[in-house]
């Protein structure tokens, strides 16, 4: 049986990804996310490259948008289950908080999918 696994080749450029994840349809936002699940292996050897990733979920986070929000906290948690980068995994704590208190439910709801890989990795210390 042969199994289709997604290569560098078939995954769309990291720059429209990125952009995507803000998009207010659901659809394109959300071909974004799995993206970013499937741009994992590459971004736990590419720092350079997490790093971008990483500082562009923060970013949407701060955004006006639920959406964006949403996006943001969506490929956060791929990013966390995917890789190992404590600075990050810091500096989404506290986002969560915040945003655990947002208006929007669907915001609320991707911050909780968020805690479970920050929790996994970080233990009881993310409700601390």
């Amino acid at each position: 049986v042969d199994f289709w696994l997604p290569t560098m080749a078939a995954l769309p450029p990291i720059d429209d990804v990125l952009r995507d994840l803000a998009e207010s349809t659901t659809l394109t936002r959300q071909r974004a996310i799995t993206a970013v699940e499937q741009y994992g292996p590459t971004l736990a050897g590419d720092e350079a490259l997490r790093k971008r990733v990483e500082a562009r979920t923060v970013e949407l986070m701060d955004a006006e948008t639920w959406e964006a929000k949403h996006g943001g906290l969506s490929a956060a948690a791929a990013v966390v289950s995917a890789t190992d980068s404590p600075d990050f995994r810091l500096a989404l704590r506290s986002k969560v908080i915040e945003l655990f208190r947002d208006g929007e439910h669907r915001v609320r709801e991707a911050v909780a999918a968020l805690l479970f890989p920050l929790s996994k990795k970080d233990g009881r210390a993310v409700f601390e």
